[in-house]
């Protein structure tokens, strides 16, 4: 009796893997995203496992040795088994490859205008992605000439992530693993790394092997991006999924929240500093303020047309770090000038240019800020994020 019963046990233990093991549900716990990785690694194995433990017990019943009753016990493994491949628990997430683009003037742009986009530009070409397109498909490959680059979305934490690939990176080789703390989780299956959606960066986060650093993308309506660009190319809106989310959406927050003073759907922008840095979406900038987030010098202000966020890195050149300050009043023969540094006196615009004085002529490096945001899920996946406060 014990041995069909250790049997049935083991045969049961290693299908739940398969089909609990990586559920986004474990983020609720202590290590659960450890457990969905061990999960993900052992997958194949636990089949393996189980359909022998199970070839036994059928053995072991068909010799006349145990009642054909203990066959019944293979009944939860075909159970978890259909759940655990199932697209009905597990929706597939595959990669899309060469999606269709077409110019902006080829689409119905008054239907599109208030819509959501993700906007970018991939070897210098803008692209408009829907968020109604991203939600049937989270992972999209863009190519052009020799460059290739990942576009991930992972929808509840309104965050887009472009990796660029390398020439002998295979893309197809990655796969959505699940959706734990309201990011998309990849494997890539040749070198067995995870990817974190949200971040771009492997669990412990380092730069993915044959993946190189994001390229910004920008989050905004569609007519919006096509005012900035109006050479866009738009994606495709035309899917076949059931899922259609045109703005953004809140995040389930069904993981653990740090400790802070700020709620999980606290909106937040994060700046492209070495140290991870954010600021609050709706931060009071009514003058532009002088920050530091680790050893880098950051000029934070708001766009007075868009009221979008910017960010510009303070540090000119060699040991030259500008302290800025808005003007009293508009200076004659220059209208654009908004601020004046104390360091040479140049007058400066908003848009970080030199517009008189010594270093005339001179541009601030600006500093992609990633708005719209949320402090919970960001803080769950970059532990030392630092929030950059307007006191």
């Amino acid at each position: 009796m014990l041995v069909p019963l250790l049997l049935i046990c083991g045969a049961v233990g290693s299908a739940a893997i398969v089909a609990y093991g990586t559920s986004a549900q474990l983020a609720q716990f202590a290590h659960g995203i450890q457990i969905i990785i061990i999960s993900r690694r052992l997958e194949w194995p636990m089949v393996g496992l189980s359909l022998a433990l199970s070839g036994v017990l059928l053995g072991i019943t068909i010799s006349g040795r145990r009642s054909v009753w203990w066959l019944l016990g293979l009944g939860p493994v075909l159970a978890l088994f259909v759940r655990g491949f199932s697209a009905t628990y597990h929706p597939a997430a595959a990669l899309l490859d060469a999606p269709q683009f077409v110019a902006a003037d080829q689409v119905d742009a008054n239907a599109l205008a208030n819509l959501y986009v993700v906007g970018l530009v991939f070897d210098s070409k803008p692209y408009a992605v829907p968020y109604r397109a991203l939600a049937d498909a989270p992972v999209i490959l863009l190519s052009a000439f020799q460059k290739r680059a990942l576009l991930i979305w992972s929808m509840t934490a309104n965050r887009a992530v472009l990796l660029p690939l390398e020439r002998d990176t295979p893309p197809r080789e990655i796969e959505v693993v699940s959706r734990p703390a309201d990011s998309l989780l990849l494997f890539d299956t040749r070198l067995g790394q995870f990817i974190v959606g949200v971040t771009g960066r492997t669990v412990s986060g380092g730069i993915p092997v044959g993946f190189g650093v994001s390229i910004p993308v920008h989050k905004m309506r569609f007519a919006d991006w096509t005012r900035l660009h109006p050479d866009t190319l738009v994606m495709n809106t035309n899917t076949k999924g059931v899922t259609t989310a045109d703005d953004p959406v809140l995040p389930s927050l069904k993981f653990p929240l740090a400790p802070s003073s700020l709620g999980g759907e606290t909106r937040i922008g994060i700046l492209a500093t070495t140290e991870p840095t954010a600021v609050l979406s709706d931060m009071a900038l009514d003058r532009p303020m002088n920050v530091q987030a680790g050893e880098v010098r950051i000029l934070l202000e708001r766009d007075p047309k868009t009221k979008a966020l910017r960010a510009f890195d303070r540090h000119l050149k060699e040991d030259l770090f500008l302290t800025l300050r808005p003007l009293a009043r508009i200076p004659r023969g220059h209208p654009e000038a908004a601020m004046v540094d104390s360091d040479t006196q140049s007058l400066w615009t908003l848009d970080g240019r030199a517009v008189d004085g010594p270093l005339k002529g001179e541009r601030l490096g600006e500093i992609a800020v990633d708005d719209g945001l949320y402090w919970g899920v960001m803080k769950f996946w970059m532990p030392n994020l630092k929030l950059i406060s307007s006191q």
